[in-house]
């Protein structure tokens, strides 16, 4: 077998062929990795400015929401039915956008231990089981709860944006 290998490539010209079909493979080969690299940091590049696009206007959407409940709970009193059921359907769409919010963050960007547990309808809006109890809440009391709601709300929202914020900054933008 050595024999056969010593004959093939005896000249310089058939040791010259080798090499250059040898040197010719290993670049093939490294540049298809190279390409498989890049293309894979360009996708995955992608996919996190999209998952930040998606978290930034999540946060947009419950702070539209969470502004059109408090303008619904302020006027609860009435027209009770209507804008019960109307604040109860807000509220599961406002925790809908809370929840996806905290996937984006916990699959696409796990360095960030957000709480978003103060964000829920229940903990943002104290008074809201109140109303729909019928329970007689004094009116200081009612409108200093939804004056809080909406410091409080202002203040998730700012959270969430200046995380967007830094995620855009850290990957593109």
């Amino acid at each position: 077998m050595l024999e056969i290998g010593l004959e093939i490539f005896s000249s310089n010209s058939d040791k010259a062929r080798f090499i250059a079909i040898l040197f010719s493979s290993i670049m093939a080969i490294a540049l298809l990795f190279a390409n498989q690299y890049f293309n894979h940091r360009r996708l995955r590049k992608e996919t996190l400015i999209s998952k930040i696009e998606e978290l930034y206007t999540s946060s947009t959407s419950y702070k539209k929401i969470a502004l059109e409940m408090i303008f619904i709970l302020a006027g609860i009193k009435d027209k009770y039915e209507t804008h019960a059921v109307l604040f109860a359907e807000k509220a599961i769409l406002l925790n809908d956008e809370v929840y996806k919010m905290e996937m984006i963050l916990q699959l696409y960007f796990p360095v960030y231990d957000f709480d978003l547990e103060d964000m829920f309808a229940a903990d943002l809006f104290p008074y809201y089981e109140k109303s729909l109890a019928r329970l007689e809440i004094p009116e200081d009391d009612f409108f200093t709860a939804i004056d809080k709601s909406r410091e409080k709300l202002h203040l998730n929202s700012y959270n969430v944006n200046e995380i967007c914020q830094h995620l855009m900054s850290r990957h593109g933008f």
